[in-house]
């Protein structure tokens, strides 16, 4: 074992010896190209190159090492002067509680008929309201830990994944509603990108609210679908409250409903004014700049014929229902 710990250190001292005489090789090769003159300009200047940079590397590992010194030094006298005064205070009180034992035991006397009751008052009732909230608080922690574990991961979990597919077309359908609701906002701003007699057709300025309300209809009707795989007894009433989202009729009052907001707000003012900048200097001026209010009640007869169209078949599935 010896022998071996020998070996080492000697192939190390002489790895060391070697690196040292090598760099002491290259400094001395570069201080020699500096002064012979008779070296050519390439040389000269590559060794003032090589010299250069080693010059900056020695500076800069000295500069690095003065630095780590220094961070040690300072890092050292620090936990020192801690250590000291940590050391001091003890010393202290051991000394005065050596000595001077009544000085402490006036202290401890003071605190206690002074500090000692505040203290008590701030520190332990706070604490004994909080055991008391923590105490209540901690069955109804307890029972939500429970059913997570019991009920969402055991129970939950394995069902949809079961009805990995059905969740997947409900996931699907609510994409398709955003589409279409984004596609159908786009499409009522650019009907009105018109100009001249083009702006007063009919059935231009129009919100199309049926598309994503049909898609409303299948994320209902996927919902349902899963509600009563997870909970059979609640088919029934769910079928019961959920109808009206799955009649069309309910669409179509949203649709008319929608436009003739949209009507009053903004497509009166628009095609009124249009009307009214085609008008010529006639009898039929006053006509062409009257406001017209027929769009609007047509929406709103509609919207009201598709709402009770819409209460007419609720009814009679519920009278099925009741009767099933």
């Amino acid at each position: 074992m010896a022998v071996t710990i020998d070996i080492n250190l000697s192939i190390i001292a002489f790895a060391g010896s070697l690196v040292i005489l090598t760099v002491t090789e290259r400094i001395m090769n570069t201080v020699l190209l500096l002064f012979l003159s008779f070296m050519s300009r390439a040389k000269n200047l590559a060794a003032k190159q090589v010299m250069v940079s080693q010059s900056n590397a020695f500076a800069t590992i000295l500069a690095q090492s003065v630095n780590i010194c220094f961070n040690v030094f300072f890092y050292l006298v620090s936990w020192w002067i801690l250590v000291f005064i940590v050391f001091m205070f003890f010393s202290i009180v051991y000394v005065t509680f050596e000595e001077t034992p009544n000085i402490w035991l006036l202290l401890i006397s003071i605190y206690n008929t002074v500090w000692g009751p505040y203290i008590g008052q701030a520190i332990i009732i706070p604490f004994e309201i909080l055991n008391l909230l923590v105490m209540g608080v901690l069955p109804f922690w307890n029972s939500l830990v429970w059913f997570w574990h019991v009920m969402l991961v055991q129970g939950l979990l394995p069902l949809i994944w079961s009805q990995v597919a059905n969740v997947v077309l409900w996931a699907e359908s609510i994409f398709l509603f955003f589409k279409s609701l984004v596609l159908s906002i786009v499409g009522y701003v650019q009907a009105y990108q018109c100009y001249g007699a083009a702006c007063l057709v009919q059935n231009g300025q129009v919100f199309n609210a049926i598309t994503p309300l049909g898609y409303v209809k299948e994320v209902v009707s996927h919902t349902l679908v899963l509600s009563k795989i997870f909970c059979s007894y609640m088919g029934a009433p769910l079928d019961l409250l959920a109808y009206p989202l799955i009649d069309m009729n309910l669409a179509l009052f949203f649709h008319n409903l929608v436009n003739a907001v949209l009507y009053l707000v903004f497509g009166l003012p628009y095609t009124t004014s249009v009307r009214c900048s085609l008008a010529l200097q006639d009898s039929f001026q006053l006509m062409m700049c009257t406001p017209d209010f027929n769009p609007f009640f047509a929406y709103l007869v509609a919207a009201s014929n598709s709402l009770g169209l819409m209460f007419d078949n609720w009814l009679n599935i519920v009278l099925v229902i009741m009767l099933s």
